[in-house]
């Protein structure tokens, strides 16, 4: 699985079904991160993956990837805060299928998005922070 492939993908489908929001990868400095659309923002990015026991002689692993969506509202509870958002981003990935293939020459690879954990991070002068978790499961298998 190619992880930043991946997290495009998220963005994307959140950029399709969120329009009211900013929608982009997590900032590479998260401390100089400065909230500018009116709304808010989803900030997405990988988090890890879990890998199960090699099931065979050569390395063949379940993997499990979690990838974090982080909501920004200067609401709570309103119909764009951040209540609202946890709903329509789970309603806009739980099920979602992405394909895995980097290769468009065969066929597609494709996993389904689920949730995981959601909750509160902080407030901070107005500005709520929520996030929710998405897993996807794939094998992840040694070069031959």
């Amino acid at each position: 699985m190619n992880v930043l492939d991946t997290e495009i993908k998220i963005i994307k489908r959140l950029e399709e079904k969120v329009n009211s929001l900013k929608v982009e990868g997590y900032p590479d400095d998260p401390a100089g991160y400065i909230l500018k659309h009116k709304n808010g923002a989803l900030l997405v990015r990988y988090q890890r993956s879990v890998y199960s026991e090699p099931r065979s002689a050569t390395v063949d692993q379940k993997q499990t990837c979690e990838f974090d969506i982080t909501i920004i509202t200067k609401n709570l509870r309103t119909n764009t805060g951040a209540y609202t958002y946890l709903e329509i981003v789970k309603s806009a990935l739980t099920g979602h299928r992405i394909n895995l293939q980097l290769n468009p020459a065969l066929a597609p690879d494709y996993v389904r998005l689920y949730p995981v954990r959601d909750g509160f991070i902080l407030e901070n002068k107005g500005v709520w922070y929520y996030g929710i978790t998405f897993a996807l499961n794939t094998i992840h298998e040694e070069d031959e």
